[in-house]
C-alpha cells in the first residue's frame, strides 16, 4: 500500500489537540512553534500541498520557525512565487515523490525541480521545511534576474580593454583558436550582425527548449548578449565592427530570457548546461544572481562536462561572499584600473576586467559602448578562451588556475575584495600557459606495469627505477627505493579533495631496514610547504609479505597544483623499499579482503577508526602488532557482502605476555542494524606469548556493507598483542592443509579425521564444507576426505 500523507500531519495535529486542558482553551506556548496556530495552519497547508514522505511531519515541525531568508531586490532579483530544487542522487525518488503535486518545470538536464509556493507559506518557510528532510542539495526562490549591465554613451569608440589586457602583444602570440567555443547564455544575439556572423555555431532557446535547427528563437530583446559576445570574441582583422579578446572563437548564442527580457534562474541554469553538453569550454553568464546556491552545482556540471564558467559580479555595489571556488566570479574595472563605481565587491570576487565605456558590437550593424560587470565577464570569458587555445587539453580547473596567476595584481597586494587576485591580462595568461604543466586529475591508481609511471613520478634526491618482484599485489613490476631517495608526483589536480576526504596508500615491501630508518608520505599545501601525512616505525620493519601504507589527506591538500611525495630515510644502498599499487583516490569503506599485519609499524587510518580507536602498534615478542591494554581497537566499515554466497572468516593471532591473570579480550562486531555484538571473549588465562590462532565464520546478520570490528580491554593488567587480522573467504589453517585440525600439526592422521567429525556432529560451521552451505550432510564429509586424501603439500 502506498503510504497515506495525511497520517504523520494528523498524528502529530492529533497530538495538539488532545494536549488541550480541561476548560477547552487551547494553551498556546509561544516558544513551542508547533502549538502556535499560525504554525499549525501551516503544516496543514504542507499536509495537503505535498506528499508527505515518512518522517516529513516532524522534521517541518523543527524549522516552523526557521524559514530560510531570502533578499529579493527590485530590478535586480525579483520573487517569481516558485522554487528551484534540486534532489540528491542517493534521494532522487521520495524527493520527486514529496513535492510532485508543486512542480510545474523540471529541468531537461539535471534533478532540478521549479515548484509553485503554495498560499500561505512564504518561499523561506517551504525551503526550510524541504531541506530539514537531507534531501535536496539546495532550495532556493527560481529567481526572476536581469542583465547585469548600464548601458552608456552609444558613440564611444575607443577600445581602451585591449591596452589594459595588451592585446597586440597578445596576438603575435596566439590569436585564438575556432574549436574553441564560447557560449554567451543571455538575452539572445543578432546571429546576422555583420562582425559576429561568421563566428556563429548552432545555438539553443532554453525557455522554448529548441535548439536553433528547431527554429530556436535567438534574436536579441536587450541589445545585450550581442554586446557581451563583441566584448569576448568579435572576430580581429577583418575589416569589420570591433575586436573581441581572440579573433577567431567560435560564439554560442543561447538565449535564456522572455519577451520582457527576464530570464529564471532554471531557464540560465538549463541553457548553461545546453551549452556545455554541445562543446563550449567557456560558458558566460551576464545577469544578477551570481551568488545563488544552484551555481554551485552548475558550475561543478560544466566543469564534468569540460566547460569553465565565468560569472558577473552584478552592478549594485553590494559586498558578496563567500568565495565561490567551482566558478570565475569578475569585478568591473575603469580605465584608470579603479573598480566600478557600481559593481560589487566582496570576498566572492576573483578576477577584474575592463567593464567602464568599453567598446563592442550592437545589434544591426551598430557598435557603441557600455558599462557594467556583464562586459567585465565577457571580456574575461574570452582571456579564458586564449587559455584553452594555447592548449586544448587544459581542464577548466588548468584554465581557472593560469587566469588566476597571470593577472595584474590591483589595490592592496595579493587577493582582495576588489579585484579579486587582479585584473585580467591576456599577454600574461598565454605567456603562463604556453610554460603551464596541465595537472594529471585524481584519482590515479599505479601499478607500476608500464612506463606511464614515469609520467607521474620522478625522483627530486637520489634515483628510482622499477624492477620484477614475483609476490607483487599488483603484477610483477614495483618501484624501488633506497637510502635516501625522494619521489614526487607530478601537479595534481586536487580541488576534488577539497570537499571529499581522500587518501593516499601503496603496497609496500621493507628489504634491509634497521632501526631508525623510515618511508615518510607528505604532500605540498597551497603555500608550497610540505606537511608529514604518515611514515613507518622508526623500529625497523623488514617483511616477507607487502603490507598496506597511506594517510587520509586533510582539506590543505585540496587545491589545485597540489603533489605527493615519499622520502626514504636510510644509510645506504641496501635499505630497500620495494612499492607497489599507489593510489591517490576518495576514501571509502575498504572490501573484504581486509587485512593487516600491522607491519608498517604505525596503527593506518585507513583500516582503523582513529575517532574510536585508542590501542596502538608495538613491537611483540616475535613481530610488530596491534598492542591493547585497557584499550580499544576498531575497524572501519568494511564491506563484506561480497562473501554471503560462500561464507566468510575472520581470522586473527591472539598473544598474553603476562601468561595468565583475569584479564579478558572482547571481540565484537557491527551488525546490519548498526549493533554490537559480542563474537567471542578471550580469557588471558587461554593465551601464551606464543601466537594462538583464531578463526570465526562471519555470521549471517553481519553481512553488510559497514560491517565493523572491534577489540578491546578494560583492564590495565599486561594487555593483548593482536596480528595477522584477516576478513575475507577463507579460514585460517594453523596445519599443513586445511584438512590439519589436530595436534600434531604438519601430520595428517586419525586425530585429524576424528576432529572433523566432532565439528560436523557439532553441526559447527567449520564442518560446513560443501554446497548446500547451511545443512550439514555426505558431501560434506565426501569434501574433508578429500582435502584429507590430497594430503600435506
Amino acid at each position: 500500500m502506498p503510504y497515506q500523507p495525511k497520517s504523520a500531519v494528523s498524528t502529530l495535529l492529533a497530538s495538539l489537540v488532545f494536549a488541550l486542558p480541561v476548560s477547552g482553551a487551547l494553551a498556546i506556548d509561544r516558544d513551542d512553534p508547533v502549538s502556535n496556530p499560525a504554525s499549525v495552519r501551516i503544516l496543514e497547508i504542507a499536509n495537503t500541498q505535498l506528499a508527505l514522505q515518512p518522517g516529513d511531519a516532524e522534521a517541518f515541525a523543527r524549522v516552523l520557525d526557521a524559514p530560510m531568508r531570502f533578499s529579493p531586490i527590485a530590478g535586480v532579483q525579483e520573487l517569481s512565487g516558485t522554487l528551484i530544487v534540486r534532489a540528491k542522487n542517493e534521494h532522487v525518488e521520495s524527493a520527486l515523490a514529496r513535492i510532485t503535486p508543486l512542480m510545474t518545470i523540471k529541468s531537461r538536464f539535471v534533478e532540478e525541480y521549479v515548484l509553485t509556493v503554495p498560499k500561505g507559506i512564504s518561499e523561506g518557510q517551504l525551503a526550510a521545511m524541504l531541506m530539514s528532510t537531507g534531501e535536496y542539495e539546495f532550495a532556493q526562490p527560481n529567481w526572476i534576474l536581469w542583465p547585469a549591465s548600464v548601458p552608456n554613451d552609444p558613440f564611444y569608440s575607443i577600445s581602451w580593454q585591449h591596452t589594459k589586457l595588451q592585446s597586440e602583444a597578445a596576438w603575435d602570440l596566439n590569436t585564438g583558436s575556432s574549436s574553441v567555443i564560447i557560449a554567451i547564455v543571455d538575452t539572445g544575439v543578432d546571429i546576422n550582425q555583420p562582425d559576429l556572423q561568421s563566428a556563429m555555431v548552432p545555438g539553443y532557446n532554453s525557455i522554448q527548449g529548441l535548439t536553433q535547427a528547431e527554429g530556436a528563437n535567438l534574436a536579441d530583446v536587450a541589445n545585450h548578449g550581442t554586446f557581451v559576445a563583441g566584448c569576448a570574441a568579435a572576430p580581429g582583422d577583418n575589416n569589420i565592427g570591433v575586436t573581441g579578446v581572440g579573433w577567431n572563437f567560435s560564439i554560442m548564442p543561447v538565449r535564456v530570457v522572455t519577451n520582457s527580457g527576464a530570464a529564471t534562474t532554471m531557464s540560465i541554469s538549463d541553457g548553461a548546461r545546453w551549452a556545455g553538453m554541445n562543446g563550449a569550454k567557456v560558458v558566460n553568464i551576464s545577469f544578477t544572481g551570481v551568488m545563488n546556491p544552484s551555481n554551485i552545482a552548475l558550475g561543478d556540471d560544466l566543469k564534468a562536462m569540460g566547460a569553465l564558467l565565468v560569472y558577473a559580479s552584478g552592478n549594485s555595489n553590494l559586498n558578496i561572499s563567500p568565495d565561490r571556488p567551482g566558478f570565475v566570479i569578475v569585478s568591473s574595472t575603469d580605465i584608470n584600473d579603479l573598480k566600478a563605481g557600481d559593481s560589487n565587491h566582496g570576498d566572492a570576487i576573483n578576477v577584474a576586467a575592463p567593464g567602464v565605456n568599453v567598446t563592442s558590437s550592437r545589434i544591426g550593424s551598430s557598435y557603441g559602448n557600455s558599462s557594467g560587470t556583464s562586459y567585465a565577464a565577457g571580456i574575461t570569458s574570452g582571456v579564458c578562451a586564449m587559455i584553452f587555445s594555447v592548449n586544448p587539453l587544459f581542464s577548466p580547473d588548468d584554465v581557472q588556475d593560469i587566469l588566476y596567476a597571470s593577472v595584474d595584481d590591483l589595490g592592496v597586494p595579493g587577493r582582495d575584495s576588489l579585484f579579486g587576485f587582479g585584473r585580467v591580462n591576456t599577454l600574461n595568461a598565454i605567456i603562463d600557459a604556453q610554460n603551464y604543466t596541465p595537472r594529471t586529475p585524481l584519482p590515479i591508481a599505479e601499478s607500476f606495469e608500464s612506463a606511464s609511471w614515469m609520467d607521474l613520478l620522478s625522483a627530486t634526491s637520489g634515483s628510482v627505477s622499477v624492477i620484477n618482484d614475483p609476490d607483487a599485489p599488483s603484477g610483477p613490476s614495483v618501484l624501488i627505493m633506497n637510502e635516501t631517495d625522494v619521489v614526487e608526483t607530478a601537479p595534481l589536480a586536487g580541488t576534488a579533495a577539497s570537499t571529499t576526504v581522500f587518501s593516499v596508500s601503496m603496497r609496500v615491501k621493507a628489504q634491509g631496514i634497521e632501526p631508525g630508518e623510515t618511508l615518510e608520505i607528505q604532500y605540498r599545501d597551497a603555500a608550497g610547504a610540505w606537511i608529514s601525512a604518515a611514515s613507518t616505525s622508526a623500529a625497523g620493519t623488514n617483511t616477507d609479505d607487502y603490507f598496506l601504507f597511506g594517510a587520509l589527506l586533510d582539506s590543505a591538500f585540496g587545491y589545485h597544483g597540489t603533489s605527493i611525495r615519499l622520502i626514504a630515510n636510510g644509510s645506504d644502498s641496501s635499505d630497500t623499499w620495494m612499492i607497489d599499487d599507489l593510489r591517490i583516490e576518495p576514501f571509502g569503506s575498504e572490501t573484504v579482503p581486509f587485512v593487516d599485519s600491522f607491519e608498517s609499524g604505525t596503527l593506518s587510518e585507513l583500516l582503523w577508526d582513529p575517532a574510536q580507536t585508542s590501542a596502538s602498534v608495538q613491537l611483540s615478542s616475535s613481530s610488530l602488532a596491534l598492542w591493547i591494554d585497557s584499550a580499544v581497537g576498531e575497524t572501519i566499515d568494511i564491506d563484506v557482502t561480497p562473501v554471503t554466497d560462500d561464507g566468510g572468516f575472520i581470522n586473527f593471532f591472539a598473544m598474553n605476555i603476562t601468561q595468565g591473570g583475569t584479564d579478558s579480550l572482547l571481540v565484537e562486531f557491527r551488525n546490519f542494524l548498526g549493533v554490537w555484538t559480542p563474537l567471542d571473549t578471550i580469557d588471558a588465562a587461554d593465551l601464551s606469548t606464543s601466537p594462538a590462532g583464531f578463526s570465526y565464520p562471519i555470521p549471517l546478520f553481519a553481512l553488510t556493507d559497514t560491517f565493523r570490528l572491534r577489540f578491546s580491554d578494560t583492564i590495565a593488567s599486561g594487555g593483548f598483542f593482536i596480528d595477522d587480522l584477516s576478513i575475507g573467504l577463507d579460514p585460517l589453517v594453523l596445519g599443513c592443509s586445511s584438512a590439519d585440525l589436530a595436534e600434531p600439526l604438519g601430520t595428517l592422521n586419525l586425530q585429524d579425521v576424528f576432529a572433523f567429525l566432532a565439528l560436523f556432529n557439532a553441526q559447527d560451521p567449520a564442518a560446513d564444507l560443501a554446497s548446500p552451505f547451511g545443512t550439514f550432510n555426505l558431501q560434506d564429509v565426501f569434501a574433508y576426505l578429500g582435502e584429507f586424501n590430497n594430503g600435506c603439500p
